[in-house]
């Protein structure tokens, strides 16, 4: 009876949860609110009576929480019964002993609206296609389900059930637990839902989802001493272990060449930097700044340039088509008619930072690709100018040189490269021939911040092997910004020398090719250790409580860590706990969500244990996971995979008992030894399927195709300009007609239908038409869309319109290989011509001269004004040489008067009127499209470039490769044959570029696309191939790639392959280079499915894999069929297939294949063939094993005791590991890292006494693994020993007089092997590091010291390396280096409590230097210059043999009072000061003369605290809290500074401590010369603090004359003064906080510091009205009347930012008051806001000469004047909410049925108003919503809750010049729910 009833129990419960985790998911204040009616009601259902005073004062408790707070549907909580029993039929009787208690409630709702909008009036419909959409109401039908379930309790003794499921969270809970009772039960226990399983008895096969999310099951059986576990789990996150290394994260970052950082380093006098020339070159391009290749590059520095501080100016044109109002207008320097942009001034140190002396600019805001730069400036006093594009005679600059940095994307004009400026060749009209040199392409942001600079190395790879040293010097020098990660090569443009001509056009250019990838060749990697206390995880989306975190292999609490889920960054919360040193191992594990959602991962396994008896327990483990799953062919690299680990394992363990036992059985005699022994051996084997779809995709040719696709749309065209050759008199007419219904505009017909024509007067073409060139079985004509041009070439002979707005960024079609065309004639005879030009088109369609555009007012929005009768969508006037008007409606009726899109000449959006040309015509200069008018079918033609002959397309051929770079529009020109009129329809214009590339014709650069040619054809657009394509030909074979389809599917889908035609030549080469390498090497096959479609006997094609371009693995296959699809196989596991294996050349590495090829090898004859899918096939499983051994050894009684009984020599334990395992084991929840393991560990620990513990532990390491694997370390590729001995002994005596004693030394051996092999080339890279470390700590507490109590801690850590590397290769001389580095700190911290007095300090210093630095291989970026041969030093004792690496120097000290009655003030100071980046001069440096030996980088900080609470409790109760708080820091950054060396005291160092201190100090922590109040003021506008943040330490540093160019530093001074109070003083509450903030920042030397001065206050006021008022409503509150209350509330926030050195002040009001009144079961809440903006042009800095105090004046020069601009944002917000039970209803019903509770009704209505006024810039759109929404409670049931809803509300969108109306929209939306309690 027992199982049965538990049977019935369990089934009944299993069929619930899979009931609800079927259904839908469910609403997330739910719970809570159950938890509300578990908490205040009974099981009886509760009537709708008036309320008892208990339910009153609940309510009344609740209002007093929170008085405002208005909740719906406070008055119907009352009607659930929350408390049910699960009905289980026949439960009690079947087993009656054993009760069940489950509580479940939940709730199912239905959700249905529907809502519509409309115009209020006809005149707010715009155009043609335009609709009413309300921003607020969605029409149309929705329907929404929800549900929510919670059950929880236990079915008798043995199950417990808990659920809580909401289907609107993705997070719910499902657990379901039997547990045994007896223990002769075999079924111990189940547990299913969201568990924590653990099968941890293996050390490989272990499974721990304690930090997983997901739903498992794992049961427990156990008989005798048989014990089985079972589990199944689903994950829905991705496991992730990731290990750092101390204060240290371990990082590698990898950047290719051409990723260089863009658009954010400029150069001025290029010429003088890097060519120390001072006057113009006579050949720019023999130069070093144009070349990179100076004579000797390693030693190559640039030159200081000499830019004068004063007067130097940064202008940018932001190209936009907004109002340029404002806005400063530079011309032609010698033409005023000539406009070159509209600039703002930028401003240095915000905007923008220089470096004078080197010439180099910073932009700290990102730059469009559109904008400019344009720089102003003098050099040393003159005009004096290196740069040939500079221009030194501006009217508007007089005495200054003026030099565009950036024209857009098209600065450089020289297209011949001859130095001379050619007719048509000054695209930005300055009249001067601009480079492009200034940008600086040497700049690699790397994303890692403050790294070791010792242990930071550079690697330069050329494919996959290292670059030669020579072709590494050839980058010249390298700097490394520690602080940034950035790494800045000395050279403009370091890898241009090393690469093609090619390959330099494509990566150094002014916009680089989104193909860039496919050229490049060398890669930098930059590997070491960056300081943090916080850490960025690799992957983002963690998951919360997945996290678990180790510190030395020990679990850390979770307190002390945390991570931010969004952005994946991790940092440990308390700086002193856990204890961290440089040596400390971190482990830190969690899930992840990848980017395209929640990824399940099985994981399933069972585990057997046999206890043979006491002592031996053998076992096994299986463990069996799949991630991911695939319908469809998964691309390499995302395969689907599956893991299989087996093991077996045996355990024993004997206590000294039964050790004794066993020898006196043996020696026949009473034995006692004192030993227990624990031993372990395990060994497990893993197989791992790779892929368990069996297939891998390289290439499906659906997605080779990254072209342009052109817009068929009518709006996106308008009349073009025509070329210069052709004149306007020369233009023919395009008429427009009206294919709509006038009556119904929306819908667009077909040729069936009859248009209107439209006067050509009115409105020109193109039009549209429903009709298309795809079949209609494929796709509706209706669904189709064409252009059309109906010509008019009666009286003249070109048509041209043009694209407009193309995109926001010049499209790249650099690797343009065809266009293709889809036209069609509507009839007639004769024939036209079509070109089309692309790149950059004359804007001025009518050459008038004149900006035509519909945006009069340039504000970049198109205004209307309905009730006015004016709109800005009429189009424009075109009169040359027949009048129309471009961008009208068809001007039918009021609707069609505009089209609904800004109309402009502005082709490119950069907001002015540029007329110069230069495009590419297709098909040719000379060949146009002849169109036939006589054949009406659809047309389809291919045009092939011809890259080798491009003056066959442009005038400009020298710049026909900057031209596809760079599309900014496109023109069609019709040109007049034998046809005079006609229709001409487009149905598609693609201009295809794609992954695969023809590199060679005949051994040679290809070009002649007649010799051989590809393209992308697809069984939509290519009959031929639409009648014989892949997918129908090969119908099993498509759909094992890609799913079941049917036949007809299948014909509606578009499938692609590429076609490859060759004619008259003897071989042609395509290849396909891929992003990232692809890993084959687990694979046998590869399939390659071509069509040969015409060849020769004799023709064969070559395929080509390569892992670099000198390795690679080649194929041939000779074609047997035509018109047939074959699968050629390539074997890649050396077996014979239809493919013939012809040679391994070099090493080709198959897990990094980088490309692949295909080769045609004929004999001078024609052929085609299509290339289909190319894909992988049987994946092998991968096999490999582990093993463990393990055993301890404890002598369980001390060695000796002294005469008093106390242990010597106790606990004594030895322990041994040996583990290992190969390279190719998988283990669960392990990441893969293609690495093997041999481990051995010894380790020895006892008490030497009860209080002294000590331990001995030895480990012994090797791994191994390939030496390009990116999944370890650098250090760690290779084959990798390490030898460890950690010693560690703490002394904790039972005496406090005597203090804790903590000893540690750690000995670490570490050696490294690297290979590299490429074409009979090798290269070996060993590294040797030892490292000795020594950790000794005391702390210790006292008592009653001097009346009080002290504690202090001390920690001194010294760390002793020496390094040595070795270099070895056939192509690089041999090398040698050794450095050895010692590292030392010292914390001390002390705490003095005295019963009214305190007292903190703490000091910390730190050092790290190098004491041997020597050898033959030189550094890339070498630190120090020459050799020193120091050896290792008593801690903190410097010489001058030895060089610093970083150096830290802090210290705090916090006073204070407490425990005192009123006020209990402390104050606190702090100071640091860090050095790093410390770098040798070369003695050819003028410095070192000077006796600068070195020179470094310096982070000071200081700041004091002082803090006032006052405590007003005893004389004030009402006062709760009182706070002052003011701090006051100043941070300072220095980069490069000079530095005497270590010879040199660190107090007397020039530029040292001493300096940043003397400059400092006294101004921050002396608030008795400097109060707090002294940096507000200054000349009345704060100018103290900017004054001394602009003139401390702000010059470089100088000896005779002469300044250290290359430095640099970043000021901050931060002030800010904070006041508190809450005050309950009955019947208000009262709550302020105040603060006043002033931040002055300086971003470089010799720049003008930027301030802002912030006031803010918050406050608050709260008033229970009843407690004023005693009348009326306000009668007190008794147990007989019904409930009242009454809340005032007010609030108000105001926040005055002053931007002093900008002159912009910025005010924000946020004032709001409400009231709420509650009576009985009704309620009336009414509300309203104001918030005003203001922000405007303050004179704090006067911009009058004579009005500005002089010391103001070098603020003035750096800001931007935008005098009289005020911007004014209003919101206004009236809300009033009215509810109340309906009586009336509730007795309606009643006459049929009696309702559960009293209906409730709910009445809102909502106002909000939004204005704005803008003085320069276009403001946002004002709106008005007016909204009343209702809704009405019916309870029919106690567990049926109906809810009916309407909503109307009336949308007001508003002009933004005069603020009328120009679209009212009112909508509606009604709507019910139904929910279903239970």
């Amino acid at each position: 009876m027992k199982s049965l009833s538990n049977i019935i129990i369990v089934g009944t419960i299993l069929t619930s949860i899979t009931a609800i985790v079927i259904s839908q998911q469910l609403s997330p204040s739910f719970h809570e609110r159950i938890n509300s009616y578990i908490d205040t009601n009974k099981e009886q259902t509760i009537q709708p009576s008036a309320r008892g005073l208990e339910d009153v004062l609940i309510l009344q408790s609740q209002q007093e929480l929170s008085p405002f707070e208005y909740n719906p549907g406070d008055w119907t909580k009352y009607i659930i019964e929350p408390r049910y029993s699960l009905p289980i039929i026949g439960a009690d009787q079947i087993y009656a002993e054993e009760p069940y208690d489950i509580l479940s409630y939940g709730s199912m709702n239905i959700n249905v609206n529907y809502g519509k909008s409309y115009f209020t009036n006809d005149k707010y419909k715009r155009f043609d296609e335009d609709k009413p959409t309300s921003a607020l109401i969605q029409s149309g039908l929705t329907i929404e389900q929800n549900s929510q379930l919670h059950i929880e309790g236990k079915a008798g003794k043995r199950l417990t059930l808990y659920i809580d499921h909401d289907s609107q969270q993705q997070n719910n809970t499902y657990v379901l637990q039997y547990k045994a009772v007896n223990d002769d039960e075999v079924i111990r226990e189940i547990n299913a839902g969201d568990i924590n399983i653990k099968v941890n008895n293996s050390k490989y096969a272990v499974y721990d989802d304690t930090t997983s999310k997901g739903v498992g099951i794992d049961f427990t059986i156990k008989k005798g001493d048989l014990k089985l576990k079972a589990f199944g789990s689903v994950s829905k996150g991705v496991s992730e272990i990731e290990r750092f290394k101390g204060n240290y994260s371990n990082t590698s970052v990898s950047l290719q060449e051409y990723q260089y950082t863009k658009a954010t380093y400029y150069q001025l006098e290029p010429f003088k930097r890097f060519d120390n020339v001072d006057a113009p070159p006579a050949n720019p391009y023999s130069t070093i700044t144009w070349n990179s290749n100076p004579p000797s590059p390693a030693t190559y520095s640039p030159y200081s340039v000499g830019i004068d501080s004063s007067g130097f100016e940064l202008y940018a044109d932001e190209a936009s088509s907004e109002n340029k109002t404002g806005l400063l207008r530079i011309y032609k320097w010698n033409d005023t008619s000539i406009v070159l942009g509209y600039f703002k001034k930028l401003q240095m140190g915000s905007d923008f930072t220089i470096n004078f002396a080197t010439g180099t600019i910073t932009m700290l805001k990102h730059l469009k690709s559109q904008a400019k730069l344009f720089a102003v400036y003098t050099r040393n006093g003159t005009t004096q100018t290196s740069d040939p594009s500079a221009i030194t005679s501006h009217p508007q600059f007089p005495g200054k040189i003026c030099v565009f940095l950036k024209y857009a994307s098209s600065l450089h004009e020289d297209l011949n490269y001859d130095g001379v400026l050619d007719s048509g060749e000054d695209s930005n009209n300055d009249g001067m021939l601009n480079f492009d040199i200034y940008e600086i392409r040497g700049m690699y942001a790397t994303g890692l911040q403050q790294l070791r600079s010792d242990d930071t190395k550079l690697s330069f790879f050329n494919n996959l092997f290292p670059m030669s040293k020579t072709d590494v010097e050839r980058l010249g020098g390298i700097i490394i910004d520690y602080n940034t990660g950035v790494i800045q090569f000395k050279l403009r443009e370091p890898f241009k020398q090393l690469l093609s001509i090619q390959s330099q056009k494509v990566i150094y250019s002014e916009t680089q090719s989104l193909s860039a990838y496919t050229v490049s060749q060398f890669k930098i990697g930059i590997s070491g250790y960056s300081q943090s206390r916080g850490f960025q995880l690799k992957h983002i989306n963690i998951i919360p409580d997945t996290v678990r975190v180790k510190i030395n292999g020990v679990q850390l609490a979770e307190s002390l860590y945390s991570v931010d889920p969004t952005s994946g960054f991790f940092q440990f919360t308390n700086s002193g706990n856990p204890v961290i040193t440089q040596e400390t191992d971190i482990e830190i594990s969690y899930q992840y969500l990848p980017f395209e959602g929640q990824s399940q991962e099985f994981m399933g396994g069972i585990r057997a244990d046999y206890a043979v008896n006491k002592n031996i327990n053998v076992g096994g483990t299986i463990l069996y996971t799949t991630q991911g799953s695939a319908s469809t062919i998964p691309i390499i690299g995302n395969e689907p995979t599956q893991t299989t680990v087996v093991e077996a394992d045996s355990a024993i363990d004997l206590t000294s008992h039964d050790i004794s036992s066993i020898a006196a059985k043996m020696s026949n005699s009473n034995v006692t030894i004192p030993v227990s022994f624990r031993g372990y051996v395990e060994y497990a084997k893993s197989y791992h399927s790779i892929n368990t779809f069996g297939k891998g995709l390289i290439d499906d040719f659906e997605s080779i195709f990254s072209g342009l696709t052109l817009s068929m749309s009518e709006k996106d065209w308008i009349l073009g300009s025509l070329p210069d050759s052709i004149t306007q008199n020369q233009r023919a007419r395009i008429y427009y007609k009206f294919y709509r219904d006038i009556n119904n505009p929306e819908t667009l017909y077909g040729l069936h239908f009859t248009p209107i024509n439209i006067p050509y007067s009115k409105k020109p073409g193109p039009y549209n038409v429903a009709t298309g060139h795809i079949a209609d079985s494929l796709q509706s004509e209706n669904s189709q869309r064409s252009l059309a041009l109906n010509f008019d070439f009666s009286s003249s002979d070109y048509i041209s319109i043009v694209t407009q707005k193309l995109a926001v960024v010049p499209t790249d079609l650099s690797n343009l290989e065809y266009c293709e065309i889809w036209y069609r004639s509507t009839g007639g005879t004769g024939t036209v011509n079509l070109y089309l030009d692309i790149g950059t088109i004359n804007e001025d369609s009518d050459d008038d001269g004149i900006f035509d555009t519909e945006d009069t007012n340039r504000n970049g929005y198109l205004d209307y004004d309905p009730n006015k009768s004016t709109s800005e969508d009429v189009g424009y006037i075109f009169s040359n040489p027949f009048t129309t008007v471009v961008g009208s409606g068809a001007g039918l009726s009021s609707i069609t008067i505009g089209d609904g899109v800004l109309n402009t000449e502005d082709l490119n959006n950069n907001g002015m009127l540029d007329t110069a040309e230069q495009y590419i015509r297709i098909p040719g200069l000379l060949a146009p499209i002849s169109i036939d008018c006589s054949n009406t079918t659809w047309q389809k033609i291919r045009i092939y470039i011809n890259k080798s002959n491009p003056s066959q397309y442009t005038a400009s051929a020298d710049a026909f490769e900057d031209i596809l770079k760079k599309i900014y529009s496109i023109r069609l020109l019709l040109n007049h044959d034998t046809a005079s009129t006609g229709t001409i329809l487009i149905d598609s214009i693609r201009f295809v570029t794609m992954h695969w590339q023809i590199t060679e014709i005949d051994g040679t650069t290809p070009g002649d696309t007649n010799k051989a040619s590809i393209t992308l054809i697809d069984s939509y657009n290519d009959s031929e191939y639409a009648a014989e394509s892949f997918a129908l030909q090969k119908n099993n074979v498509y759909t094992s790639l890609y799913g079941d389809k049917t036949k007809k599917e299948i014909q509606k889908t578009i499938e692609s392959a590429l076609k490859v035609s060759y004619n008259g030549i003897n071989s042609t080469t395509l290849i396909r280079k891929f992003y990232k390498p692809m890993d084959i090497r687990f694979y046998k096959y590869i399939h390659c499915w071509s069509n040969f479609r015409n060849y020769t006997s004799g023709d064969s094609i070559h395929f080509k894999l390569f892992s670099s371009d000198n390795d690679y693995i080649e194929y041939a296959y000779t074609p047997q069929f035509v018109h047939a699809w074959e699968d050629i196989v390539l074997s890649l596991q050396g077996e014979k297939t239809n493919a013939q294996f012809i040679k391994k050349e070099g090493s080709p590495d198959l897990k990094r294949i980088i490309a692949i090829s295909v080769t045609v090898h004929n004999t001078n004859t024609s052929g085609e063939f299509w290339l289909d899918d190319i894909y992988t096939s049987d994946p092998v499983t991968v096999e490999d094993t582990a093993h463990w051994y393990e055993g301890t050894i404890k002598i369980t009684k001390p060695l000796m005791t002294t005469q008093e009984g106390t242990p010597v020599l106790s606990d004594i334990m030895i322990e041994y590991v040996k583990k290992g395992h190969g390279n190719d084991f998988y283990t669960i929840g392990q990441p893969y890292n293609d690495i093997s393991e041999d481990y051995s560990q010894a380790v020895f620990s006892c008490n030497i006494l009860p209080y002294w513990h000590t331990s001995i532990d030895y480990l012994q390491e090797q791994t191994q693994t390939d030496s390009l694997n990116e999944n370890v370390i650098p250090s760690r590729r290779g084959t990798t020993s390490i030898n460890q001995l950690h010693f560690i002994s703490t002394l904790l005596p039972p005496d406090k007089r005597i203090p804790q004693i903590d000893m540690m030394y750690n000995y670490e051996q570490f050696d490294n092997q690297q290979e590299y092999k490429q074409t009979a080339n090798s290269y070996d890279i060993s590294s040797n590091k030892i490292t000795h470390q020594a950790i000794i700590g005391l702390q210790q507490s006292l008592n009653n010291i001097f009346g009080g109590d002290l504690s202090y801690r001390l920690l001194l850590d010294t760390s002793f390396k020496d390094d040595t590397y070795k270099e070895n290769s056939e192509s690089i001389s041999n090398g040698f280096s050794n450095q050895k580095k010692q590292r030392q700190s010292c914390n001390v911290s002390i705490q003095y409590q005295y019963p009214h007095f305190y007292i903190s300090p703490g000091i910390q210093i730190l050092s790290e230097e190098f004491v041997t630095y020597r050898g033959t291989v030189s550094d890339i970026n070498p630190v120090i210059y020459r050799e020193i041969n120091s050896n290792f030093h008593p801690p903190f004792y410097y010489d001058d043999t030895i060089r610093f690496i970083e150096r830290l120097k802090k210290s705090s000290l916090t006073i204070g009072l407490q425990r005192y009655q009123f006020i209990n003030p402390s104050v606190s100071y702090e100071f640091s000061y860090f050095e790093n980046q410390f770098k040798d001069f070369l003695p050819s440096e003028i410095w070192y003369d000077y006796g600068f030996n070195r020179s470094h980088s310096t982070y000071g900080f200081i700041m004091n605290t002082l803090s006032l609470p006052i405590n007003f409790s005893q004389l004030f109760p009402s006062i709760k809290s009182c706070m002052f708080t003011y701090t006051r820091s100043g941070t300072i950054n220095e980069i490069n500074v000079p530095y005497e060396g270590e010879s040199t005291n660190f107090y007397n160092e020039r530029y040292g401590v001493k300096r940043f201190t003397s400059s400092t100090a006294n101004e921050i922590c002396n608030v008795i010369s400097y109060p707090p109040w002294y940096f507000f003021k200054g000349r009345s506008n704060y100018a103290n603090s900017r004054d001394y943040v602009t003139y401390t330490m702000n010059t470089q540093p100088a000896i005779g004359g002469v300044h250290f160019a290359d430095y640099n530093n970043y000021f901050r001074l931060l002030d800010n003064a904070a006041f508190s109070i809450n005050w309950e003083l009955s019947p208000l509450i009262l709550f302020l906080n105040s603060s006043v903030n002033s931040v002055s920042d300086r971003n470089g030397i010799n720049t003008p510091a930027q301030q802002v001065v912030t006031y803010s206050i918050v406050s608050s006021v709260s008033c229970d009205l009843m407690k004023i008022f005693s009348f009326g409503f306000f009668r007190p509150n008794k147990p007989d009347l019904s409930y009242h209350s009454a809340i005032l509330l007010l609030e108000y926030q105001y926040n005055k930012y002053l931007r002093i050195t900008s002159n912009i002040v910025q005010d924000e009001h946020t004032p709001t008051i409400g009231t709420t009144f509650k009576w009985d079961r009704s309620s009336v809440a009414v509300k309203c806001g104001i918030s005003y903006r203001t922000q405007k042009w303050y004179e704090f800095i006067p911009i009058d000469d004579r009005k500005r105090d002089n010391d103001d004046t070098i603020y003035f020069e750096n800001m931007t004047i935008q005098p009289d601009f005020t911007n004014i944002d209003k919101g206004y917000t009236f809300s009033t909410i009215y509810e109340t039970d309906v009586q009336f209803i509730y007795d309606f019903f009643k006459h049929w049925y009696t309702l559960t509770a009293m209906p409730i009704f709910r009445i809102e209505y909502y106002m909000a108003l939004n204005r704005y006024n803008y003085t320069f810039y276009t403001s946002p759109e004002p709106y008005d919503l007016y909204s009343i929404s209702s809704n009405l409670t019916l309870n029919v049931h106690k567990n049926i809750q109906g809810l009916i809803i309407a909503r109307g509300i009336l949308e007001r969108f508003r002009n933004r010049e005069t603020n009328s109306t120009n679209r009212e929209i009112v909508s509606y939306e009604l709507g019910f729910q139904f929910s279903l309690l239970f």
